[in-house]
Order: structure tokens, then sequence, then C-alpha cells
């Protein structure tokens, strides 16, 4: 036998099964694989079987920022392809510990039965993930997770096979967030925490909850009770939909890739002027891009865009000046509204103004359309304050 042959073989006696499994469910798609020692829990709740396998797949960001108000088809589409893949995953794992001996119970979805009186399963599929260490339950009753926060499915397999389990988790990661409350049309949240023995009516309404979703997901004519929306709202989900945007910073040679989005902010100041909404409308982004140009000669520009990884097109942008007397200014900011909410907004206002100060900026200022109010509290927040009212006769 060759040395490489041998040193083959030394590896893989090193790869546990759980390894292994693990290995095998991601690449047939999973996004978190982990397990359970689930003997504190009753045994006939888990069929006599011990230990449990927590398989979770994330639902795509794309899909998770298309939810706003409530539900939408794709959501519904990605749900149901989420779904599916995790029938197929929990069988998959079954498969492989049978192969090695050992009894496996897929709990896939026909398996699963809801009390209608309760809305409870016998042993959630959350349930198993809080003991595999996956994540914590939140306010909502959704399993959150440092990875992906809310936006993820969650199946499970039992079995008698002693699988590598994980730290069980038995306190809510919350804190004094209460996103998914506010945000509730049901008013199915209370705000309390979760902990381990904590009965779920006691922070939770599933049928308030279910009875909005199903009218939610009626207005859209989805036949199921689906919603989203707390799912989307949550922070820990907001860091997930945050992964793959990047920031790019220069200057003046970056205005062409702003054009898209500044033509959606300005036909949104079109909407809104009440005495100039027919010259806004009118004005090009060429006008535009010849103000800046004109501008340069006494200022300094910096452009910052905010795009996905590996997309042609910005999400964001903020331009700021800076000009020869040191007064900064930030020019124009806009945010995709498919991905507002995200904090990218405060990200590009804080990289701004740090620039200002950075270049010795004396004062700072922004300028805000008539009409556009709703805006002056975010600016607000970072110590703008209204000094002046510039009238136009129109």
């Amino acid at each position: 036998m060759g040395k490489i042959e041998k040193n083959r073989q030394h590896v893989e006696k090193k790869v546990s099964m759980s390894d292994r499994i693990r290995t095998s469910l991601i690449e047939k798609g999973a996004s978190i694989v982990a397990y359970a020692d689930l003997s504190s829990i009753p045994e006939k709740y888990r069929k006599g079987y011990r230990y449990g396998i927590a398989i979770g797949v994330a639902l795509a960001p794309e899909i998770v920022l298309g939810i706003k108000d409530g539900p939408t088809l794709a959501y519904y589409d990605e749900y149901k392809r989420v779904n599916s893949l995790l029938d197929e995953l929990d069988e998959y794992a079954a498969e492989l510990l049978r192969a090695k001996g050992f009894d496996a119970l897929p709990k896939v979805r026909r398996a699963v039965e809801i009390d209608e009186e309760t809305r409870r399963t016998e042993l959630p599929h959350k349930t198993v993930a809080t003991r595999a260490g996956i994540g914590w339950i939140g306010k909502c009753a959704l399993l959150v997770t440092e990875a992906y926060g809310s936006a993820v499915r969650i199946s499970s397999v039992l079995t008698n096979a002693a699988l590598e389990v994980g730290v069980p988790i038995n306190t809510s990661g919350c804190g004094a967030c209460t996103a998914c409350k506010n945000i509730c049309p049901a008013g199915a949240v209370s705000g309390s925490h979760w902990e381990v023995h904590k009965d779920r009516d006691e922070f939770y309404n599933a049928f308030n909850c279910r009875k909005a979703a199903r009218e939610k997901s009626g207005e859209t004519g989805i036949n199921e009770s689906l919603c989203g929306i707390c799912i989307r709202s949550c922070p820990w989900t907001k860091k997930y939909l945050r992964k793959g945007l990047i920031s790019i910073a220069g200057g003046l040679e970056l205005l062409p890739s702003v054009q898209p989005l500044w033509e959606q902010l300005r036909d949104h100041h079109g909407s809104i002027s009440k005495h100039f909404s027919e010259s806004i409308r009118k004005r090009t982004f060429a006008d535009r891009a010849g103000d800046f140009e004109a501008k340069a000669q006494h200022h300094i520009f910096r452009i910052e865009l905010v795009q996905r990884e590996k997309a042609e097109l910005p999400i964001g942008y903020c331009i700021t000046s800076l000009s020869n007397d040191l007064i900064g200014e930030v020019e124009s900011i806009f945010i995709d509204s498919q991905y507002r909410g995200l904090d990218i907004g405060d990200m590009l206002m804080k990289h701004a103004l740090g620039w200002m100060e950075s270049q010795g900026a004396k004062r700072k200022r922004i300028g805000v359309l008539a009409g556009n109010d709703t805006v002056l509290g975010f600016y607000e927040k970072y110590g703008f304050k209204v000094r002046t009212y510039i009238l136009e006769q129109n």
C-alpha cells in the first residue's frame, strides 16, 4: 500500500460520522446541520429516540427583501421550494443513518401532525434546533439564528445514533429588541422573552398570528397561512440580508453608475412636490451631472455606492462634496426601496460625515425638498436641524 493511500485512509478514520452526515447534507442544499441530545425531553414525544438532527435551509435573501406588508407570490414559491428540499434532506439523512445500521425517523411534513385546538406538535423542529444549539426562539416564536436570523426553515430527524451534539440554548438572544412586536399585524407578540421551560402561550398568540396570516395570504391569492413580516423585520435577519453587499467609494468617475437610482429619486421628488412637480420631472440626469461637474472646480466630491457582489447596478448611493471654504454637503442620497430598513442609509451617512470630518469640514449641511418632510427625522439623528427656508419663484 502506497504512502498516499495510507494517508487517505488515516484522514477518513479521523472524520466522524457526524461530520460526514453534515457535509453530505450541506452538499445537497442544507444551510445548517447540528445534532441534539433529546434525553431531557419526555420519551413519548421523541418516540424513544435519544438524538435529533436539526436541518435548516435559509430563505433566499432577495425573496425576503421583497416582503414588506405581507407575503408575496415569490415568497410563497420559496416557501414551497424550501419545504420540499427539507423533506428530501430528512429522508436522505435517514438513509445515511440506516446504511450505518441505525434507526432513524425523518420528521417530514406529511408525518408531522398539528393539533388544531392548540396549534402545537409533539416535538417541534424548533425544539430540536435549540437543543442542538442552532439558535433560540424569538419573541414571535420563530427560531432565530445568528447566521440567518429567522430567514431559515427547519426540519428534523430522530435517531438512536450517538451523534456529536451541540450545546443547548436555553435563553433568548433578542435582548430589548421589540421589532417583531412593533410590526406584527396580528398583535400576536407580547414582547416577553422565551426561555427553555416557558410555555409558548405566555409570549405569543398562535391563533391571532394564523388568522392575520391567512388574511394577508388571501390578499395575494395564496392558499396558506403565510405572512413573513416579522422575518424581514428581525435585526438578525437584516444582518443576513446585508451579507453580500459591498461598498465602493470614489469621485465623479462613479457618477454614471448613480443614474438609475437618481432617476428614481427625481420621480419621487416630482410626485411629492406641491409647486414644482413639472420642472422636477423634466430634469435629466445629464443636467444634474453637469451641475456637479461645474461645481467640481471649487469642490471635491466623494461618491459611495452600495451594491450586491457581482451585480452591475448599485442599490444605494451617497454623493458628498466639500468646498474650498470647507463647507461639507450631502448632495444626494438614495436607497432602492427594496433594500430600505437594512440600515444602509445609516452606514452611508456615517461614512459621508466621517469623510467630511477627515477633510476638516467647518460646517455640514444637507438640502431637503419641501414636501419630503418624512426624512427630517432621519437627518436629525445626525445633528442636522432646519436653519433656513429658501423660497423659489414658481
